[in-house]
């Protein structure tokens, strides 16, 4: 059974990584996933879903959009993504 989402739901999560990333410079998988905040939004959305896969597909789709990059086991900004979540 495939379940589908509005886009925007993921959008908070988005909002909260990036920040996270920006406040922690190059932070682990561990380290995003941890973090409260980031916590309590996977845990809204996620449906009964594993959460690091939540975290992991946002990662891996913010990296797509080139927003981030994982450079020696931690995310990065890439600094070309604009401040607004971008469709």
């Amino acid at each position: 059974m495939t379940i589908h989402r509005m886009a925007g739901e993921f959008d908070g999560l988005d909002r909260l990584v990036l920040a996270r990333i920006d406040a922690i410079p190059s932070p682990t998988f561990e380290q995003l996933f941890v973090n409260a905040e980031i916590a309590l939004e996977i845990q809204r959305i996620a449906g009964g879903r594993d959460p690091q896969r939540i975290l992991d597909r946002q990662l891996q789709k913010l990296r797509k959009r080139k927003a981030i990059v994982f450079k020696n086991g931690r995310w990065h900004r890439d600094g070309a993504y604009p401040a607004t979540i971008a469709r």
